[in-house]
């Protein structure tokens, strides 16, 4: 987290779908939110797959969900342990130190995620944690099928926070300029 060690280098961060802002939870609730989001999500992709380009394109999508099940089941310790790690993690706390420090946040999140609920998400979301809050439609995973959806969201919420950063520390012009 170079954040940490150089904290003049960074202004604003926009989090996207952030782990660990539900405060503790447990592995086999993440197990059961990932898969029910990973299900949710697939049935849109074949669902439009489906509508859009016909049988030739749900089969091809076919290959990036083997490569799927193939990542996983080539190292399911990794997999388990690293979902352990997420359960513990406490990034709301870590945002309040960054805040400290000066850095401004905003956190974008789907409404339709399942992974971490919205509703656990907004809980742990306070005035201390983050700058902005912006909810959008999707999946927890949404954002790695349609990144360019979320450019226009990710551009505002800097936006915005660059403008916050003004309005309570203006800008000194240097005499001479």
């Amino acid at each position: 987290m170079l954040f940490f060690l150089r904290p003049d280098r960074f202004r604003n961060l926009v989090i996207v779908n952030p782990a660990g802002m539900v405060g503790e939870d447990e592995t086999g609730r993440l197990l059961k939110g990932a898969a029910l989001d990973t299900v949710l999500q697939t049935a849109r992709i074949y669902k439009n797959l489906l509508k859009e380009g016909g049988v030739d394109a749900f089969k091809k999508s076919m290959v990036g969900g083997r490569n799927v099940v193939k990542t996983v089941a080539s190292n399911p310790r990794h997999q388990l342990e690293s979902i352990g790690v997420i359960a513990k993690s406490q990034i709301h706390e870590i945002f309040e130190i960054l805040r400290e420090l000066g850095i401004k946040i905003s956190i974008i999140h789907g409404v339709d995620d399942k992974l971490f609920s919205m509703d656990e998400v907004q809980k742990h979301t306070t005035s201390k944690t983050a700058d902005g809050f912006y909810s959008v439609q999707g999946t927890h995973y949404e954002i790695y099928l349609h990144p360019e959806k979320f450019t226009k969201v990710i551009n505002q919420a800097l936006d915005a926070l660059e403008a916050l950063r003004l309005k309570e520390k203006p800008i000194e012009v240097l005499e001479g300029e």
